[in-house]
């Protein structure tokens, strides 16, 4: 029988709350020193190697671990509940089997684990969005105070290559995505305060705004303007509801938006040319493009199962083919640019479908809630940032956590509302 959720908050709340809110500080802030020179192929802000980093990581999947023993049976609840994010997990561990480099596979998953032990831990005590948001916001505004005073004040806050904000990230694109995530929490957090708090969230919102276009991350703007279009559109619903039209408005726009879209891609890509040299890009977003093509060559050579989750950047040696990439490409990358393409690459096209079919059911699940649920759009924003950039299933940094948080979040909320109604119809 699941516990009460109106029982007195016990220690292992607080436990949850302090494993929560710690690895909230290292995700914002990294494990590493800050302001340190791009070198190797390390994945970005992964800090693997470093003390902190084994130390932190440990310590908070352990007290995850105490927090949810006392709530196991509601935490397998959920689980069940969602289901396939953690079958996509299942697969990744599977993935140590095949692995190009099964040690490195296995400490990021174990950063993987840690992050869904600790959401749950928390879940397991409480699924309010504003009490949630409550333990988020100290560390996002000291993150987005301390970076805006970096950017501005310390030369190691600027990126090396190409001279923009990239604050306590290794590149102004990690910074892009990461500003993306603060205006939208600042914004959520703007929304349920009151007084001066509510200016204080105001600031925040303008501050993050600050970063993404001091960080000048293509990407991470074109996301933002997209949710920005895509809130007005769902807005402008409301005023077509009386009709009974209901959100067959934005529906129409966003499908017409998506038609044209693909019929410039494929019929005039010049188009595409004209913009993107029109922000200062060159037509294949600065390599990305031939990148691209090289790593579909790459999951060709392992369709189905991939080289192991997170083992092709990170192989010590690097494999024939990371060889081959680093040949063709001088500047070195350390992930595919596109975060679709390199889950392809490392768990393969069933970790790849499994991962999407479980985006699917998380949006048509929206749909059982009494209420509209604002962390979709943590999971849209790096969705569409990852068309360019690969960050979705690393956990390194907050714009692909998100995502992990978001889902977890909804699913916390629909167990909650059916322990509540079980609750109501025995009572009844």
């Amino acid at each position: 029988m699941t516990e009460d959720f109106n029982v007195e908050r016990n220690i292992y709340f607080k436990i949850a709350i302090i494993a929560f809110v710690t690895y909230l500080f290292f995700m914002f802030f990294g494990t590493k020193m800050p302001f340190q020179a791009k070198g190797g192929n390390s994945s970005p802000g992964s800090g693997e190697g470093n003390i902190v980093n084994q130390i932190v990581y440990p310590s908070i999947f352990l007290l995850s671990l105490v927090s949810l023993f006392v709530r196991r049976l509601d935490a397998i609840a959920i689980i069940k509940k969602e289901k396939l994010f953690t079958i996509f997990l299942i697969w990744c561990l599977i993935s140590i089997i095949w692995s190009y480099s099964p040690i490195d596979t296995a400490k990021r998953l174990f950063r993987a684990l840690t992050v869904f032990a600790v959401i749950l831990s928390l879940l397991v005590h409480t699924t309010s969005t504003k009490e949630i948001l409550n333990f988020i916001k100290p560390v996002l505004y000291l993150y987005v105070f301390l970076s805006i005073v970096a950017c501005i004040t310390i030369p190691g806050a600027i990126d090396y290559q190409f001279h923009t904000w990239r604050g306590f990230e290794d590149s102004k694109n990690v910074l892009g995505g990461v500003a993306v995530v603060c205006i939208l929490l600042s914004y959520f957090i703007y929304k349920v305060e009151r007084g001066g708090a509510k200016l204080i969230a105001s600031i925040a919102v303008l501050f993050s705004l600050a970063l993404l276009f001091g960080s000048r991350s293509m990407s991470s703007i074109l996301a933002f303007f997209i949710i920005v279009l895509s809130g007005s559109f769902s807005s402008s619903d409301k005023l077509f509801k009386p009709l009974g039209l209901g959100r067959a408005f934005s529906t129409i726009i966003f499908l017409f938006a998506a038609v044209m879209g693909i019929i410039v891609f494929f019929v005039y890509p010049e188009i595409i040319a004209v913009f993107t040299e029109a922000v200062g890009k060159d037509p294949s977003f600065t390599g990305r493009t031939d990148l691209w093509t090289s790593m579909l060559i790459s999951i060709s050579h392992h369709p189905f199962l991939g080289t192991g989750y997170r083992a092709f950047w990170s192989v010590s040696p690097p494999s024939d083919y990371l060889n081959h990439i680093y040949s063709l490409f001088i500047w070195m990358p350390n992930e595919g640019h596109n975060g679709f393409i390199d889950i392809a690459n490392e768990v393969g096209i069933i970790g790849l479908t499994i991962f999407l079919v479980a985006l699917l059911r998380y949006f048509f699940s929206l749909r059982q809630l009494d209420s509209p649920n604002p962390w979709k759009w943590l999971i849209i924003a790096p969705l569409i940032v990852n068309l360019g950039e690969s960050s979705m299933v690393s956990f390194t940094t907050p714009d692909g956590t998100m995502i992990m948080i978001s889902y977890l979040i909804l699913f916390g909320q629909l167990w909650r509302k059916d322990v509540e109604a079980e609750a109501e119809y025995e009572s009844s």
